[in-house]
């Protein structure tokens, strides 16, 4: 099930994030670090009532943030559309539970959130060096539109959206 996420949950969307970049180095993808993103960064989404996690029986497995606020850096990029749209922002699943498809039911999730708010159009981004992500937006069927610098990384970030 997915559901708003809470503050008692900070800790473990911490530890799912620590999992993460754990991961993301062992790969040389340096899109996440101990600095980004911060337990401050989730407690803010959590505020704005844009956190969600995917909770298995009391565990939780997966965190998405999901909010209609758009980075600065998406202006230069050529969105195929100008109407409003939801963001998929700061995803990770557990790594005990990856291979579950708890990531494409979190999209999904995102999807389904999306229209029954009347939003037709999700955009998001992921560095061009997590190929995880780049897979998973790819295979839930959404469109590479652009790229942009983001977090003073090195390489580029790749841009997607989709529209439903």
């Amino acid at each position: 099930m997915i559901r708003k996420a809470v503050e008692d949950d900070l800790s473990r969307v911490m530890e799912i994030v620590a999992q993460a970049v754990q991961e993301m180095q062992k790969e040389g993808n340096d899109q996440w670090d101990t600095n980004y993103p911060a337990r401050a960064d989730f407690a803010r989404d959590i505020q704005e009532a844009t956190l969600f996690v995917w909770d298995d029986a009391g565990s939780i497995q997966g965190v998405l943030c999901l909010g209609e606020r758009q980075p600065a850096e998406y202006q230069g990029v050529c969105w195929q559309t100008k109407e409003p749209c939801f963001v998929i922002r700061r995803m990770a699943v557990a790594m005990e539970a990856r291979r579950n498809g708890i990531g494409r039911g979190m999209m999904a999730f995102a999807q389904e959130y999306a229209l029954a708010k009347g939003v037709h159009d999700i955009r998001t981004n992921t560095y061009s060096r997590n190929p995880r992500m780049n897979r998973l937006f790819e295979a839930c069927g959404y469109t590479f539109v652009g790229h942009i610098s983001f977090k003073g990384r090195a390489f580029l970030f790749n841009c997607y959206e989709k529209q439903f």
